[in-house]
Formats: structure tokens, C-alpha cells, sequence
């Protein structure tokens, strides 16, 4: 347990400094110089890197070590792709009955979200709480977890590209609207309505070059 504790507080270190651009792309990590700063043995550091490898934040170099990956467009739309896909198949299965049951809880997100800026950290994160719980009610551990790697990009993608549009990102209730869009109970049009509000107001991938993909 407490072998886990440690390696949490490395990962959510290492995971901090790469989406807040402390660590910037390109960076070779030393970890060494990790564990030191937080007091802690190298395991837990190697072990926390080798998630943050396998997650895409971070990349082994032959004979130079272990850096922060550097993004390239083309991640950045296969990105988008695998974002989309999980979100369309979670809103099939969710639609209808599942989020009027749970209604009450994902307004509360819907409205945090609807209430922050785009695209500060602050609505990002908001999105992220009310993206992750409509994909949390397909009941799907596998679409869950690959959502959750898919963002740890896009938050890191936002910190290094920061292509926004911000005047097609800063409509209001956005989100209120689709969660009331979402009761519909056609699998079909539940797909349709969360691919259009993703195509048209996600911060994390959305920009000018991603617009017309």
C-alpha cells in the first residue's frame, strides 16, 4: 500500500508538471532528481514514468534517457478520433433512462462547466468532471479507461499547442442543452447529439485545424 501511495505521489507530481508546462515537450526527466525533490526512493519514480510512457505523456530515448514526448499534429487527430468514438459509443448505451436517473447529479457538472470560461484550466477541468461521468454511465470499465488516458493527452496537447478557438467556445448553457438532449431514448440521436457538441465545443481538441476533420 504504501508502495502505491508513493508512486501516486510521483505519477500525480510528474502528471502536474507536464499539464501545467513546468515540464515542458521535449524535456529529458531525470529521476533521480524526482525522488530527491520528493523525498522518496527512485522505484516509485520509475514505476510512475513507466505509466506516464504507456499513457503517451512520456517517451524512451535510446542512450538518452526518458523525455516528455513531443506532439505532433497527426497525435493530435488521432486523438480526437479515439475521444470521439468513446464518447459516441458511451451515449448509445447511457441514453434515455440511465441519465434521467441520474439527472440531478450531471446538471450540477453541466452547470459548473456552463459557468467557467473557456478555455481556462478551471472549465477544462469542469468539462473533463462532466465528460467523464456520461462516460462512467455506460458502465464500461474499458471505455472508462481509455477516456481517461485519451484526456491526460488532451490536457497535455492544450498545455503545448493551445489552438483554441475561443469565439465558437464561448457559448453559453452549451452543455445544460446536451444533457437535456441526452434524455432522448434513440441510441441513434443520443450518438448524433454527443458528436456534435464534441465537433463544435471541445476544448481539449478543438481547433481550427481539427474543425473540418
Amino acid at each position: 500500500m504504501e508502495k502505491e501511495s508513493l508512486k501516486a505521489k510521483a505519477y500525480n507530481y510528474l502528471l502536474n508538471a507536464i499539464t501545467t508546462g513546468k515540464l515542458k515537450q521535449g524535456d529529458i526527466i531525470n529521476r533521480r532528481s524526482i525522488a530527491a525533490e520528493l523525498g522518496i526512493s527512485v522505484s516509485p519514480v520509475a514505476e510512475a514514468m513507466f505509466q506516464l510512457q504507456n499513457e503517451g505523456l512520456l517517451q524512451v530515448l535510446k542512450n538518452k534517457g526518458t523525455r516528455v514526448k513531443i506532439i505532433e499534429f497527426d497525435d493530435v487527430i488521432d486523438l480526437y478520433i479515439v475521444r470521439i468514438a468513446i464518447e459516441c459509443q458511451a451515449a448509445r448505451i447511457y441514453g434515455g433512462s440511465i441519465i434521467k436517473n441520474n439527472y440531478k447529479e450531471l446538471k450540477k457538472l453541466a452547470e459548473k462547466t456552463d459557468k467557467t470560461r473557456a478555455p481556462s484550466r478551471e472549465h477544462i477541468n469542469a468539462e473533463i468532471d462532466f465528460h467523464r461521468a456520461l462516460v462512467n454511465l455506460s458502465g464500461s470499465k474499458g471505455l472508462l479507461s481509455i477516456f481517461d488516458s485519451v484526456i491526460k493527452q488532451g490536457m497535455f496537447r492544450v498545455t503545448l499547442l493551445n489552438r483554441f478557438r475561443p469565439s465558437n467556445l464561448s457559448s453559453s448553457h452549451r452543455h445544460m442543452e446536451l444533457l437535456a438532449s441526452l434524455t432522448v431514448d434513440n441510441s441513434d440521436k443520443a450518438e448524433k447529439f454527443i458528436r456534435d457538441h464534441l465537433t463544435k465545443n471541445d476544448t481539449l481538441f478543438h481547433s481550427n485545424e481539427l474543425a473540418d476533420l
